[in-house]
Parts: C-alpha cells; sequence; structure tokens
C-alpha cells in the first residue's frame, strides 16, 4: 500500500492536471475499461486494491466523474497524498451523486477538511426520501460536528428538509438536544444549529 502510495505522489507530480483518457489505442481502451469496472463495483473497496489497480484508476480520474461511486475510491487511493486529494477536492463540485453508503462516509472526519467532497455527499443525501433521512438522522447528527462553519452542507440540507417535513423537523429537534446535552466542544455547535431549526 505504502509503494501504491508513493506511486500516486509521483503521478500527481507529474501530471497535475493529468488523467484523461487516452482513446487513440486498444491497449489505452482496455486500460480505461478496467478504471470503469473498478470504479462502478459495488464490491470493491480501494484499500483492497492492488498497486496497478489504484494507479489505473488515478490515470483516468477526470473521465470518471460521471460514476458516482469512484469518488471515494480515488480519495482512498490518495489518502497519504495532499497533492492528489486536492485535485479530487476541486472536482468534487461536478462530481456525479455518490451512492448513499458512501456519502455517510464521505460526511466523516476522514473528509472535514474537504467542503467540496462534503457537498458532493449533501447533493446525494438532498435525493433520499425524507423516511431514508429520518432513518440516518442519528448518524447524520453527529456528522454534523465536522460541517464547515461557513460552508455547512449537512446542516443547510437537514434545516431545508426539517422546514418541509414535521416528522424530520421534531426528530431533528431532539437528535440535536440530545447531542447538545452531552456537552463538549461541540454543544456549541449544536445550540446554535437548534436555534437555526428554531427560527
Amino acid at each position: 500500500a505504502a509503494a501504491a502510495r508513493l506511486q500516486l505522489a509521483a503521478a500527481a507530480r507529474q501530471d497535475p492536471g493529468g488523467g484523461r483518457a487516452v482513446r487513440d489505442g486498444p491497449g489505452d481502451s482496455a486500460e480505461l475499461q478496467r478504471a470503469l469496472a473498478i470504479a462502478t463495483d459495488a464490491q470493491t473497496d480501494a484499500r483492497g486494491l492492488s498497486a496497478g489497480d489504484r494507479l489505473v484508476l488515478w490515470k483516468y480520474r477526470l473521465s470518471l466523474t460521471d460514476k458516482g461511486p469512484a469518488l471515494l475510491k480515488l480519495l482512498q487511493c490518495a489518502d497519504a497524498d495532499k497533492r492528489g486529494t486536492r485535485q479530487l477536492a476541486e472536482l468534487a463540485g461536478r462530481w456525479a451523486p455518490p451512492p448513499l453508503a458512501h456519502a455517510l462516509q464521505l460526511l466523516s472526519d476522514a473528509f472535514a477538511h474537504l467542503p467540496t467532497v462534503r457537498a458532493a455527499a449533501a447533493r446525494s443525501l438532498a435525493g433520499e426520501s425524507d423516511d431514508v433521512l429520518e432513518c440516518l438522522l442519528l448518524p447524520l447528527t453527529q456528522a454534523l460536528r465536522f460541517d464547515d462553519s461557513d460552508r455547512p452542507h449537512l446542516a443547510d440540507l437537514l434545516i431545508a428538509r426539517a422546514v418541509r417535513s414535521r416528522v424530520i423537523a421534531t426528530r431533528l429537534f431532539w437528535a440535536l438536544q440530545v447531542a447538545r446535552g452531552v456537552g463538549g466542544s461541540f454543544a456549541g455547535a449544536y445550540k446554535a444549529l437548534l436555534l437555526r431549526l428554531l427560527a
């Protein structure tokens, strides 16, 4: 894994704006198809990929922006490479919505420093029904701790849905109350969200 990360870092330095698929040769076409298969395989976790598969996925990253599952996998591939992670964060604004399970991972503390990635996850959640969001309110309330104070994408989404749904509003209110009552360094943030919900 360490060797693959070093190779990815070298690729990012040599090809800072690259990654576009080359379509003028059969070898490149086969490689692109391999990247697409890896990106869209729901059972594949990037942390278990071989070094070769990681490099193929990275090489064709700009050709995968319409594949929602690819974003998390690419971020996992580039997790030790700050430059590569920054490139992906810049692309996240035009990435297809990731699947629900990936969106929840993208809202974790591992990506708290990447607001554009969190925005992509929030866009994915925006397409879910009220019933699904209701089931996810407890973990989403915990994920609110990692929202960017200037760009609170998850908070914006939950407040907007609470305005539309009395059930979401009630459950979000109590989830925030419980989280605030636990105390700790996030109590003030939860209080501010409660005030915003009640405004």
